[in-house]
């Protein structure tokens, strides 16, 4: 029990009310404690310095304590709660790709997609899904006779399988909810939460709509919108409704070894390719191939359907916008594949199967007794935290293999900041003020320099 009298003074009582709740680890049997807040730092620390060489475990353990102990950096819940236990998965969040079948050869039909939700939100994660792919409600299934009953009744399901699964036993379940825009029941799924359906429909989801470039275009022209069945837009013959053909490369950033690239992506792939694997199409050129294929279904005002989303977002706080075109213009690693959903909270735009490994910086712990900001521990506790989280890639255990993977392929971290209205008090700094923006802009600028060196 060492350092108990340390936790009575360093943690406030709420805090250890969260603790107690949620991360300290007990006796199955017997309900009690077997670890005190002390102990719980360092079980993480040293579980995430255990991947270091044998000669530098030891300091690293102690400065992951140090910055943990005293309240500078905290990463996700996760990694508090399973780091140095049998169940290591650290990630606190991830997107999982919802197919247009009920079970598909890659895994990655619905109840694949529900299964893995399951697994995660067992094991204390959050999850991401676009129901973009699922055909619209009453489209004729061919193979049954029947219709479907569209991309809401299996959100409904998501929903009910997180109430049954209570995140590692100690939290919640959370998950996001994307369609596209452009979707044959994008009126549906913008009103799933608004009105009578407020505080009753999908209350284990937050729900986001997203748009593309065009669609903003043409709602400030008032020009109309096309409404898309998903079933219709595959190529002829292909069981994938995934496959696209496209008739020409395209890119966001026009380079022409871009375009070079993907042409020679295209003809290893015969001509065609997953849409969300490819980084090439427009919308524009998405929507051709969707009307030749008779899958625009309805025409409707851009501005109504825009309305609609900024009246829902007003009265429920869902949908939220997310924009298409410029997270997969701006996405790091757009090389391998485009992006189409998030993890619950939407900081992290992923791909299909990746984890978010996310942690944050206190930077109201960052203010000297003279009222200045201490950028030298700052920078400091920056360095620890970038190697704390790129640790935890390694130290992580996920449960299922593509998880594995796509961690491994990308090796992405989450490097955030909490504690700005108090860091903006202790400063005396107003809050809607000219210098409040521009320290946050200069803090930021900061961060992401030093973390990326």
């Amino acid at each position: 029990w060492e350092g108990f009298e340390r936790d009575l003074d360093r943690w406030t009582y709420n805090a250890l009310k969260v603790l107690e709740a949620r991360y300290l680890i007990r006796d199955p049997e017997a309900w009690r404690f077997r670890e005190t807040p002390y102990m719980l730092l360092w079980r993480v620390a040293r579980a995430i310095a255990s991947i270091e060489k044998p000669e530098k475990r030891d300091y690293y353990a102690r400065r992951f304590f140090e910055i943990l102990a005293d309240g500078v950096f905290m990463p996700n819940g996760p990694t508090l709660m399973n780091a140095g236990t049998p169940n290591s998965m650290l990630s606190a969040c991830f997107v999982i790709p919802v197919r247009d079948a009920l079970t598909t050869p890659d895994g990655e039909g619905i109840l694949d997609a529900l299964r893995a939700q399951a697994i995660i939100q067992k094991h204390g994660g959050g999850t991401g899904f676009s129901f973009t792919e699922l055909r619209p409600k009453w489209d004729p299934i061919h193979t049954t006779g029947g219709t479907s009953s569209g991309p809401l009744s299996f959100m409904k399901l998501f929903d009910t399988m997180t109430d049954v699964v209570k995140q590692g036993g100690k939290r919640r379940g959370a998950n996001m909810g994307i369609m596209e825009v452009w979707h044959a029941d994008i009126r549906d799924f913008i009103k799933a939460k608004t009105g009578e359906l407020r505080d009753v429909n999908l209350q284990n989801f937050n729900i986001s709509v997203m748009v593309t470039d065009d669609f903003m275009y043409r709602a400030l022209a008032g020009l109309d919108w096309p409404l898309v069945n998903p079933r219709k837009t595959s190529v002829d013959g292909s069981r994938d409704s995934r496959k696209y053909a496209y008739v020409k490369a395209r890119h966001y950033f026009a380079d022409d070894w871009v375009a070079e690239f993907i042409l020679d992506e295209l003809e290893k792939r015969g001509g065609s390719i997953a849409l969300d694997e490819t980084r090439l199409i427009t919308f524009d050129e998405a929507m051709a191939i969707a009307e030749h294929n008779g899958a625009d279904v309805d025409r409707v005002d851009a501005r109504d359907l825009l309305l609609e989303i900024v009246e829902g977002a007003w009265d429920s706080g869902d949908p939220g916008i997310i924009s298409l075109d410029t997270v997969n213009a701006r996405h790091p690693v757009w090389y391998l594949d485009k992006v189409n959903s998030t993890n619950p909270c939407s900081e992290a735009i992923l791909r299909a199967w990746e984890p978010c490994n996310l942690g944050s910086i206190n930077l109201a712990k960052l203010v000297r007794g003279d009222g200045t900001i201490d950028y030298e521990r700052l920078e400091e506790t920056i360095r620890f935290a970038v190697r704390f989280l790129d640790n935890v890639i390694d130290v992580n255990r996920l449960p299922i293999d593509k998880m594995e993977r796509a961690n491994k392929e990308t090796r992405k971290i989450g490097l955030g900041v909490m504690g700005w209205a108090h860091l903006l008090m202790k400063l005396g700094i107003p809050y809607a003020s000219v210098d409040a923006l521009y320290l946050a802009w200069h803090l930021s600028d900061f961060i992401a320099r030093v973390a990326i060196h």
